[in-house]
């Protein structure tokens, strides 16, 4: 159905989210004299006193009075739209239609995981690569843009990239020019009834291909090749093995991102990209928000947001990307009835020790880990700056030392005293690290009066940079720490006068220095009276180029000693609490800020 066929008709738009709001701009531009009417559960959603509207309760009644049905992609079947389902379409579909012959390339990406991150990544190889290509690229669909804001962009020079959900695939009666498969397990089942009309779904992005199209696809899923196997047209199996790179040449965490390189990067070389070109992006790639991401050092721990977890499937991959690091799991949301009972194995098979549950589906996740007998804490919560709260809790030593600023907590190693479990294995295996922690255990508990005007210095912002109390080997032996300046500042009193002392420090300076941390050493007095200054040297130093080396080391160290990782990885989808996993991982990010 072709835009421009809609002028003059009377069209009802299911839907006024980011998509629905699109399509009404669409139609105002071009199908001039069309009648626009929004119908939507949510009552208090906002629509322009210029459209129709029909919301709340009766959102879907009279619908057979229109001529058109577009039905945004959240919209699950229901008796309404059957009942009229020769009227219905989608901005998806008519998006395809209209810029058919326009000449575009349109590279469609699904799967169950791992779309989001390939198509981005296509993305990004074509963007660095257009002028090679002669062609602009764009990133339509679930994650980018609504595509139907794209229509005027369609060229013969134009390559839209376009991830498509099952909710987008299900009604289409089009196929894109190539098709990438990166997965398949069982996912929104409660929208689509069945796993089987699930699959259903997925096969519409390759059921209407022609005999000049080509589909990659993940040659390790059975479910992919089944999905593959309905195309017309050349069909591309990938897998892991076929990424031109390993883990330790990217940014992106986790064994299962080797497969979206893999599609990601046959995808690019078809198109014409050179592989070195292609191999360039691929190492640069950071990855998506919400997909792995840590969001630094806080209070003892490295906190890593998942949010875009809405599977337990993909909770694990998140497990076995970070290993034995994750201490603290944060799971549960939308309950869909998914089987949690391979998440629970793995979980058992982890290091673990507490997994802070929300609802709906944090109940089920803790029972099926509690079937396994595994030694793990459940603890369920109502929301999610509860879940941090109770997170940060788990690792007492790590609170900053300033009072008000957390509860207070002992000193992680007692005077006189042999040091924790951690410091042990330290001095065992590391001996940087012993020579570091070995003057931990003398160090004071309250800050000095110098100690808390400089902090309140460093925390107005007059460095431009983040300073922290909480340092990267988990304990009080740095008065303050900036992590991307790789600079650690210290306050002494006169005690540091005396010769053993200074001995003492120069052995920790050194051994920072193996960790490529560069140390700023102050006294009380000079902290007080000579603050310009000392505010002078700090400026400096954060403006200075870093130390020699990448910094992994200090990197390594944080996460390591810090007392492991907390991850937000929820295993379901985030809707019945939060508008999308984009909200919940700001919301946690927010909370950790605020402890």
């Amino acid at each position: 159905m072709h835009i421009r066929s809609l002028a003059g008709k009377n069209i009802c738009i299911l839907g006024f989210g980011k998509e629905g709001q699109a399509m009404a701009t669409a139609l105002e531009k071009y199908a001039p004299g069309c009648e626009i009417t929004v119908a939507d559960k949510n009552d208090k959603i906002e629509v322009p006193k210029k459209y129709w509207k029909q919301v709340g309760t009766g959102w879907l009644e009279n619908l057979d009075k229109f001529d058109v049905l577009i039905k945004s992609p959240g919209i699950p079947p229901c008796k309404e739209l059957i009942a009229n389902s020769q009227k219905l379409t989608s901005s998806t579909q008519i998006f395809f239609d209209t810029i058919q012959e326009s000449g575009a390339l349109i590279i469609g990406i699904t799967g169950s995981k791992g779309k989001s991150t390939t198509s981005t990544l296509i993305y990004e190889i074509l963007k660095a690569n257009s002028r090679q290509l002669k062609a602009k690229s764009y990133l339509i669909g679930n994650i980018g843009e609504p595509a139907i804001s794209h229509i005027e962009d369609a060229r013969s020079n134009t390559i839209f990239v376009q991830e498509m959900s099952s909710y987008q695939l299900m009604d289409l009666t089009s196929s894109p020019h190539i098709a990438v498969v990166t997965s398949f397990f069982p996912e929104h089942l409660d929208y689509h009834g069945s796993l089987e009309a699930y699959l259903e779904a997925k096969k519409h992005i390759t059921r209407f291909q022609t005999k000049n199209d080509v589909v990659f696809f993940n040659g390790e899923s059975r479910e992919s090749n089944m999905i593959a196997s309905e195309s017309r047209g050349k069909k591309i199996a990938f897998s892991a093995k076929d990424s031109p790179v390993t883990l330790d040449q990217i940014l992106l965490k986790g064994a299962h991102n080797l497969s979206n390189i893999a599609a990601a990067y046959q995808v690019a070389l078809h198109i014409g990209v050179d592989p070195d070109d292609a191999l360039e992006t691929i190492k640069k790639f950071r990855g998506l928000s919400h997909r792995l991401q840590s969001l630094g050092i806080h209070h003892g721990f490295e906190w890593v947001d998942d949010s875009i977890s809405t599977t337990p499937q993909s909770a694990i991959a998140a497990l076995d990307a970070l290993g034995d690091n994750v201490t603290t799991i944060i799971l549960g949301g939308q309950d869909r009835g998914y089987d949690f009972s391979p998440l629970a194995a793995r979980l058992k098979k982890s290091k673990v020790k507490t997994a802070i549950l929300l609802p709906d589906s944090g109940s089920t996740i803790g029972k099926a880990i509690k079937k396994t007998k595994a030694k793990i804490e459940c603890v369920e919560v109502e929301t999610i700056e509860e879940a941090v709260k109770i997170a940060a809790s788990r690792f007492p030593s790590a609170f900053d030392c300033f009072p008000g600023s957390a509860p207070s907590s002992p000193d992680p190693f007692p005077r006189g005293g042999k040091g924790n479990d951690m410091e042990q294995e330290m001095i065992a295996k590391k001996p940087m690290d012993a020579t570091i922690l070995h003057f931990a255990r003398t160090m004071r508990k309250e800050p000095t009066k110098a100690e808390k005007f400089l902090w309140q210095l460093l925390r107005g912002g007059n460095t431009g940079k983040k300073f922290r109390r909480q340092h990267p080997f988990g304990s009080k032996i740095l008065d303050f720490y900036c992590d991307e300046c790789r600079l650690a500042i210290e306050v002494d009193g006169p005690i540091h006068d005396t010769n053993e002392r200074r001995q003492n420090d120069q052995e920790r300076e050194a051994a920072l220095r193996e960790y490529e941390i560069r140390t700023l050493r102050f006294t009380n007095d000079e902290v007080l009276n000579d603050t310009n200054n000392v505010m002078r040297k700090i400026k400096e130093q954060c403006d200075s180029p870093l130390p020699p080396g990448e910094g992994w080391r200090a990197k390594r160290a944080g996460v390591r000693e810090a007392g492991g990782i907390v991850l937000l990885s929820p295993s379901a989808p985030s809707y019945s609490h939060f508008k999308n996993f984009e909200e919940r991982g700001e919301r946690f990010k927010a909370a950790i800020q605020k402890l």
